[in-house]
């Protein structure tokens, strides 16, 4: 798994000496900048022209990059006007706001302020993007040397759903969280470099200290690394100790610069804190431990020596659990582990994203299982490849990380956008293996043989596997279609699934500073444009104003405006959902009848509300009268 090995061929293909010139990274930075502005335009426009950015998150980004340069305190990640009148805590890391800080204040001499965070917020994602393809490229070239560099960034490109993750605005960490993994994956690959291992501990060091959603994937790849050692693959004894060592020294580097002395020794769950500190500390010490174990000298099999070896991992690894058991009982079940059950319930388990990949397919339809079946696919035919010596053992990690994807996507859905990255090193092997069959049985390079090669490819497309899938499930495909009567906003192309520009809040920030009552979606978008403090925000810490918002939506009147009385709430405000949006990727929400969410669509407006806004628009703004 560690060790690139050689590269055995059908016919040789990836042994001979047909190497492509190499195109250089300028150039390569030149056509992914032209095709980012190309792909991206709309909301690239959207970006400079109404500081509009896909998701709320990428607000609240924004905003705690705003509150740092104002003078907020490294440590402090806490949101004042959040949760009003009390102040909302957060989980997140400051360390991605500084290449957002750094890039604004760079600009704004040049652009002025608002424009430069906007500068920011394009730059940033659009480099990490860069960094990713280029990690990508590296992949493969150790994996399949022969492979010409734009057709990595091709197959990396195309696939669309992921590329989401880079759209401009898109400063949230999730994109930085799938290349921290990239990363890790080459130094593996790289494991017979000096810089290898380093790179690889890291890497899953970083993206621990800046947040938790890659923890399952650390934990199941470690185990990986870990069978590699049972099953006795050459050097992987050095490997892992070398790989504890790394990534033990980098997570105790990094510590201090996300937790705050005071807090080194209280656990939190949903953070980097003495928990996770602990357990990668257990599980480093044993990866140093384990090669130490002489299996060999134990028995005189090799059968014998792998048993030996996958018991002691095993007990190595209960150990470690049950130590971090002990200790952090209450974190036992992750990150989230420490919600309740109401919050769970209501809010949690209708983020579509976070969903399993069984009831993501039964809320949106059939036609979701082709990302699914289009990794599952590659990833036997990698197992196939390496089983047949096609290709070395630098294709282990590589198939690792797409069967980790695969199976965590059955409690996270969105485990799959690190998949199909994943799956590009596949795809540029089997494209390359196939161009050389048809150039073999055509023999020449003509423009038919390259067509023929060209139309071969198509299933290694996920765009292929979207649209097949759409046609075979299409599903319900009933629409809303605005007419000439209606607000300019239901006629704009693309569909906005929440209010993110900054005319929608030109109201708002008309009125005197105040306490907002606000759809959860709403709140970080409100704290950029306006002067306003929000009670909701999908931020978990906050349980209270959660259920605040929730219970004041689907509340009658007199509960609706105690609620808002006891938040101090001056205002209410929430934004009108798009009739167009397709009614089947839509999931249904259940509302009492009378609650105050369903009188308000309707038009049936309490007499202690006063509308603000003018009806055409999509934020309705309410004062609310004492």
């Amino acid at each position: 798994m560690l060790q690139q090995g050689p590269s055995a061929t059908i016919g040789s293909p990836a042994g001979e000496n047909l190497k492509p010139a190499r195109v250089s990274v300028l150039r390569m930075a030149v056509w992914i900048a032209l095709y980012y502005a190309a792909w991206f335009i709309n909301p690239l426009t959207a970006l400079f022209s109404q500081g509009a950015m896909p998701d709320p998150d990428d607000f609240l980004r924004l905003h705690q990059v705003q509150n740092w340069l104002q003078g907020q305190a490294w440590y402090d990640v806490s949101v004042s006007r959040m949760n009003a009148p009390l102040g909302a805590d957060l989980h997140w890391s400051r360390l991605i706001d500084v290449p957002i800080a750094a890039i604004a204040v760079l600009m704004e001499p040049v652009a002025g302020q608002a424009v430069a965070f906007r500068i920011a917020a394009l730059i940033w994602p659009a480099l990490v993007l860069f960094a990713t393809l280029m990690t990508l490229v590296a992949i493969v070239e150790r994996i399949w040397p022969s492979a010409n560099r734009l057709v990595t960034v091709f197959f990396a490109v195309s696939n669309i759903a992921a590329l989401t993750m880079f759209a401009p605005g898109r400063i949230d960490h999730h994109n930085v969280q799938a290349l921290l993994v990239f990363l890790a994956v080459l130094g593996l690959i790289a494991a017979d470099k000096k810089w290898g291992i380093l790179l690889a501990g890291l890497a899953v060091s970083l993206s621990l200290v800046i947040g938790l959603d890659n923890l399952p994937l650390v934990v199941l790849l470690f185990g990986c690394v870990g069978l590699a050692w049972a099953f006795g693959m050459p050097d992987a004894g050095a490997a892992i100790r070398h790989l504890g060592l790394s990534a033990s020294v980098s997570l105790l580097a990094l510590y201090p610069l996300a937790v705050a002395p005071s807090a080194w020794f209280i656990a939190r769950c949903d953070s980097i804190s003495i928990v996770y500190l602990a357990a990668m500390g257990a599980v480093c010490a044993a990866f140093v431990l384990l090669p130490a174990l002489p299996a060999e000298r134990l028995t005189s099999s090799q059968l014998g020596s792998t048993v030996i070896r996958l018991s002691a991992g095993a007990l190595a690894a209960s150990l470690c659990g049950l130590v971090v058991w002990l200790a952090y009982p209450q974190c036992i079940g992750g990150p989230y582990g420490t919600l309740s059950a109401e919050l769970t319930a209501r809010w949690l388990a209708r983020i579509s994203e976070a969903k399993g990949l069984i009831d993501f397919v039964e809320m949106f339809g059939k036609a979701q299982l082709a990302v699914p079946l289009y990794l599952a696919i590659l990833l036997v035919a990698g197992v196939w490849l390496r089983v047949k010596g096609i290709i070395g053992n630098a294709i282990l990690p590589v198939l690792s990380i797409l069967a980790i994807s695969l199976l965590l996507s059955f409690l996270q859905v969105r485990a799959l956008r690190i998949g199909v990255f994943a799956a590009v090193p596949l795809c540029v092997v089997l494209a390359d293996l196939v161009r050389r069959r048809i150039l073999a049985a055509t023999g020449t390079a003509s423009l038919s043989s390259t067509a023929m090669a060209a139309i071969a490819c198509l299933p290694l497309l996920t765009p292929v596997w979207l649209l097949t899938a759409g046609f075979v499930f299409p599903g319900n495909k009933q629409t809303v279609v605005a007419n000439a009567a209606a607000p300019s906003w239901q006629k704009e192309r693309p569909i906005r699934r929440f209010c993110n520009h900054q005319g929608d809040y030109a109201d708002l920030a008309s009125l005197p500073a105040g306490i907002v009552m606000n759809d959860l979606g709403s709140g970080p978008p409100i704290l950029v444009f306006t002067h306003h403090s929000v009670v909701g925000g999908n931020y978990h810490r906050n349980e209270q104003a959660i259920l605040d918002t929730l219970d004041f939506f689907a509340a009658d009147d007199e509960t609706a405006r105690q609620i808002a009385a006891r938040r101090g709430a001056d205002y209410l405000v929430y934004c009108q959902r798009d009739p167009r949006t397709n009614i089947s990727q839509t999931p249904a929400r259940k509302t009492k009848p009378g609650a105050l969410g369903m009188r308000l669509r309707s038009g049936s407006v309490p007499p202690w509300l006063e509308l603000v806004s003018p009806l055409e628009d999509r934020l309705r703004v309410y004062r609310i009268l004492r």
